[in-house]
């Protein structure tokens, strides 16, 4: 991921307000196959060595030619011209696309570069380019996946938009907030520190973060789920979805699954609020926040990578 992009996820994720969830709900309860550079691929992970099945057919092949470049930055790295191959060896599934349990065994490589160049393919071919050929039968906005954006809810009484939204949408995960002690003090913590220009400073609180981890990370989740259906980040508008740019609705809608799945990794809520400290271009500051959650990391990159595909008013 380009620290460009990097920082973009952290403004989308990060910056987009906290402040509209401060007081939210506190007090309610592919052998065979070939990359398009011409990488012959040797089985593993899911496809099936020797065969050529999804990359041969009408949707594998129109998506290769979508996702040229996506292919040629993956067959530019020693290690995940193995994940393409074997992405293009899996069996097309039903629609016509690759088989989903196929394509995530495998093999993404061990390096950080392997690892983004393969999320950049994932990317393209869900979200970004690849999603245009008819072959594959893509549904341009299919059902959340993440178990945070699937609550089961009742009906409720409030008024408050922002109030209605996450006891109607996000219960569970408003419950799950409630439940540990830690995260209302994460909360109050965060509440008090300072702001400027509708964003909370963020150094205070990345700081209520490393205070209070549990907190952060019960939070982490019922701000993907508001962040998905509640337009939590329109303060002033109070959660009114019309007002989102379409940066913000490509990244919270589009890639909302990519952002619960962050939220679910251990530390990434905490991961994307370190790096919203570091100014734009200070890699030494990016990776120390990757040294300190690196089981976050590959979540965060696909995040990345699906806004990078997906979403061009982001960039």
């Amino acid at each position: 991921m380009s620290h460009r992009v990097t920082h973009v996820v952290a403004w989308v994720v990060g910056a987009a307000a906290v402040i509209g969830l401060a007081g939210c709900g506190a007090d309610s309860a592919d052998p065979g196959a070939t990359t398009t550079a011409g990488t012959t691929a040797t089985g593993g992970g899911g496809g099936a060595g020797g065969s050529c099945g999804y990359g041969c057919s009408p949707c594998g092949e129109c998506v290769k030619t979508a996702c040229a470049s996506a292919f040629a930055k993956c067959d530019g790295d020693p290690e995940c011209p193995a994940y393409a191959a074997c992405v293009l060896a899996c069996p097309a599934g039903a629609a016509g696309d690759a088989d989903p349990a196929c394509v995530d065994a495998c093999p993404t490589g061990t390096s950080s570069a392997s690892k983004q160049a393969a999320a950049a393919v994932l990317a393209c071919r869900t979200v970004g380019a690849g999603t245009s050929c008819a072959e594959c039968h893509v549904t341009e906005h299919p059902p959340p996946k993440n178990a945070l954006l699937n609550d089961t809810c009742g009906p409720t009484k409030e008024t408050d938009p922002c109030f209605q939204c996450e006891e109607e949408k996000c219960c569970e995960s408003q419950a799950a907030c409630n439940a540990e002690p830690d995260c209302a003090a994460y909360k109050a913590c965060f509440s008090a520190c300072p702001a400027k220009d509708g964003s909370l400073d963020a150094t205070c609180v990345y700081g209520c973060g490393t205070s209070h981890k549990n907190g952060a990370n019960a939070f982490g989740g019922l701000y993907a789920c508001m962040s998905y259906y509640c337009a939590i980040e329109q303060t002033v508008s109070r959660c009114d979805e019309a007002k989102r740019s379409p940066c913000q609705v490509c990244a919270f809608e589009t890639c909302g699954d990519r952002s619960a799945d962050l939220a679910s990794a251990p530390g990434g809520f905490l991961l994307v609020r370190c790096i919203v400290t570091c100014a734009v271009g200070d890699e030494a500051c990016d990776g120390a926040c990757y040294a300190k959650y690196p089981a976050a990391l590959d979540a965060y990159q696909r995040y990345g990578e699906c806004i990078a595909a997906a979403c061009p008013s982001c960039s």
